[in-house]
């Protein structure tokens, strides 16, 4: 990969997309419907202080290959993360580096259509970025994101 020199750094052209991103967007362009806002706030009302929640993409997980990991709630704004927000006084927060397989999604909770069991309900992602997902419905394979040239 090539890098960038700006006049004040040297810096890949991935440090580079991510530093102006950063600067530019802040927040990550996903939802929430009021079914999770309601039961993330709940959550958190448990956790003094929480402003947020953490949720990444771990790779090599799931017959997918992918899985959705909520971390736990935070204080403050983890460092390197971008913002999913909730509302005024609460964000989930992502790192990065999986914000871009997490652009368009919405994050809803709910009972699965499939389950006819009772408590069966869970967060559910929505999302446009994935190209299949495993049998249990757990994990995800995402598209192919486009190269720099």
């Amino acid at each position: 990969m090539g890098t960038i020199d700006d006049g004040r750094n040297r810096q890949t052209a991935t440090q580079y997309v991510y530093l102006i991103r950063e600067k530019i967007m802040g927040t990550i362009p996903a939802s929430v419907t009021d079914t999770a806002k309601n039961r993330i706030l709940a959550m958190a009302a448990k956790t003094e202080g929480a402003i947020g929640i953490t949720l990444s993409i771990a790779q090599g997980k799931g017959c997918g290959g992918n899985e959705y990991r909520w971390g736990g709630f935070v204080t403050e704004a983890p460092a390197g993360h971008e913002a999913i927000v909730v509302n005024d006084a609460f964000a989930i927060y992502v790192p990065m580096i999986d914000s871009f397989n997490m652009f368009g999604m919405t994050i809803d909770f709910g009972a699965d259509e499939k389950e006819q069991k009772v408590a069966s309900e869970s967060f559910k992602f929505i999302n446009p970025n994935v190209a299949s997902t495993c049998g249990c419905g757990a994990s995800v394979t995402f598209k192919e994101q486009p190269k720099a040239p």
